[in-house]
Parts: C-alpha cells; sequence; structure tokens
C-alpha cells in the first residue's frame, strides 16, 4: 500500500467547479426573484379586487382616496376614484394582501442589494441599515394608525426594520472578523 501517493488535479478542474457554483447561484437568485415577482402581481390582484369594495362604500370616499383628492380635487361619485386607491381601501380594511405586496416589495430590494454588493461587504452593511431606517421611520408615520390595517403596516415596518439592522451589524461584524484574520 502506497500512503504517500499525490493525486494532482489539474487547474481546469477547479474551474469548472467555480463555474458551476456561481451558475447555481445565479439559478437559484432568479429562482428567489421569480417567485417574489409572481408573489407581487398575485397579491396585487387580489388586493385589487378586494380595494374595489370603495366603490360601493361612498361614506370612506373623504377618508381612503388620497390620490383621487390630489389628481382630481375629490371625489364626488365612483368614476373619479383612481385606481390607487382601492389599495389604499384594501390596506386600511383588508390588508392581508396589500402586506404580501409589501413583503414581496422589500424581499426584491433585499435581494437587489446582495445581488449589488455581494462582494463589498461595507457597502452590504450600509445599504441595510440605511433600509433599516426607511422602514423605521415608515413605521413611525404609522404608529397611531386606527385602522387594522395601519396597526399591521406599522408592525411590519418595524420587524423588518429590526430584522435590516440586524443583518446589518452581522455583515459589519464579519467584515470586522474577517480583516484581523
Amino acid at each position: 500500500m502506497c500512503r504517500n501517493v499525490r493525486i494532482i488535479t489539474p487547474k481546469w478542474i477547479y474551474e469548472i467547479e467555480s463555474i458551476s457554483r456561481r451558475q447555481n447561484l445565479i439559478y437559484k437568485l432568479i429562482v428567489q426573484i421569480v417567485f417574489a415577482v409572481l408573489m407581487f402581481f398575485g397579491s396585487t390582484l387580489i388586493a385589487f379586487y378586494e380595494g374595489s369594495g370603495i366603490v360601493d362604500n361612498p361614506w370612506e370616499w373623504a377618508y381612503s382616496t388620497p390620490f383621487s383628492h390630489f389628481i382630481g380635487g375629490g371625489v364626488q361619485q365612483a368614476s373619479d376614484i383612481s385606481s390607487f386607491d382601492y389599495f389604499v381601501y384594501a390596506a386600511k380594511f383588508q390588508p392581508a394582501y396589500p402586506l404580501m405586496m409589501m413583503l414581496s416589495i422589500i424581499y426584491l430590494v433585499i435581494l437587489l442589494g446582495v445581488i449589488l454588493f455581494k462582494r463589498k461587504k461595507s457597502i452590504t452593511s450600509l445599504y441595510f441599515g440605511l433600509f433599516s431606517l426607511i422602514m423605521f421611520a415608515l413605521a413611525f408615520v404609522l404608529l397611531n394608525a386606527s385602522t387594522l390595517g395601519g396597526k399591521a403596516f406599522s408592525y411590519l415596518f418595524l420587524v423588518v426594520g429590526i430584522a435590516l439592522l440586524a443583518i446589518s451589524f452581522i455583515v459589519k461584524r464579519k467584515m470586522l472578523v474577517m480583516q484581523q484574520i
């Protein structure tokens, strides 16, 4: 038995393994992006349908149609309501699918940051830190919401902000540990 025999592996085999790892990573990212986009469009359609209930509730037109008020100055009849106001109404009173819309958008923005700044840990940490500040600001704006949807969005933004801040600190910590090695 020869115990000291070394098998010499050509460099091109390592290059092939590296290419296949990159292709595998790209495939995983594409699958995640496609899933998030499909989730966004599906939840958008359902939220649009749920928000169409505003047409039947004229007493809500003064409070749930900010886009119509901004664009046209007010709502006198159902045909004056902007399509965007359907989402506002759905977010206020039936927030499940608007929350899914928001989660898919947040996930896409996080994936975008991971793709763009994968090799630059300091920029990645800064990206997640700034994004967490945006989430905290949105949570603060909706903090005193009186509707179920407003409170749900406030909690969503708060939890996502905390998670992003934690990720930012973890990335920064990894970067500092790698510099010490």
